[in-house]
């Protein structure tokens, strides 16, 4: 929120695409943070992954097996 506080109930959309010739392969995933703003998104492959976050523009995300924990902090919005 405006004072840096987690927001819960944001939704999120963690999106991937990869491309190999004529092969495309795609998955996206929904959540939802938590009370405390927590959210986990689990086996996932390595790559760029793109998030939305709420009303957020999409952020790319290079995520791999056991990357540690990731915070995203969005802009607060405009009153």
């Amino acid at each position: 929120d405006g004072r840096g506080a987690p927001l819960a109930g944001v939704p999120l959309d963690l999106a991937w695409l990869h491309r190999s010739g004529a092969v495309r392969s795609s998955s996206i995933r929904r959540g939802v943070s938590g009370r405390d703003g927590a959210f986990r998104f689990e086996g996932l492959g390595p790559g760029p992954h793109q998030l939305i976050a709420g009303d957020e523009p999409r952020r790319i995300l290079a995520v791999a097996p056991g990357s540690g924990p990731l915070e995203v902090r969005l802009d607060p919005a405009p009153r």
